[in-house]
């Protein structure tokens, strides 16, 4: 996939159905930039993070199903002059009982630092069953800043086993 402008993403996707996903079940989406330069230390950030999507009454789309559930609002994409960001989205399905832990509450509102695959386990999430990426290139300097309040890669103190 080609570099998308800013302007194609600066609103939050509607997921459609890749034809993975069942009636009935649940899915967390997390997308996360793995292009971040901060003060020259390369990390990670969390764009997004939405539990509890599920079919629409067509099939043909996710809809989050509980507005209420914790999560980390999408940040559009707004890279710095430069080279593109890689951004990432996977779609996980949840365990029935599903519900963050609040060990991970720190990363919801640090973002910078995610170490995927730790962050995943700790939240109890299985195997992907579906993912995309693209890219994003700015021309121009960014106009909107958001605060990364962390560039090392946080260690998540979980007891939580998986359901």
């Amino acid at each position: 996939m080609g570099n998308l402008p800013t302007s194609e993403v600066a609103e939050a996707p509607t997921l459609g159905n890749p034809g993975l996903v069942e009636a009935g079940s649940k899915y967390t989406l997390v997308m996360v930039d793995y292009d971040v330069d901060v003060s020259g230390t390369q990390t990670s950030v969390l764009q997004w993070y939405q539990p509890d999507y599920a079919l629409d009454s067509s099939g043909n789309n996710l809809v989050v199903t509980n507005t209420s559930a914790t999560n980390a609002s999408y940040i559009s994409p707004q890279p710095n002059q430069g080279s593109p960001h890689t951004y990432v989205a996977i779609l996980y399905q949840q365990p029935s009982d599903y519900e963050l832990p609040s060990c991970l509450d720190t990363q919801l509102s640090v973002r910078g630092g995610l170490d995927l695959r730790d962050f995943t386990n700790a939240a109890g999430l299985g195997q992907a069953v579906a993912a995309d990426w693209f890219q994003v290139q700015n021309p121009i300097p960014a106009t909107t800043t958001y605060p990364i309040t962390s560039t090392s890669v946080l260690s998540y103190d979980c007891s939580r086993t998986a359901h």
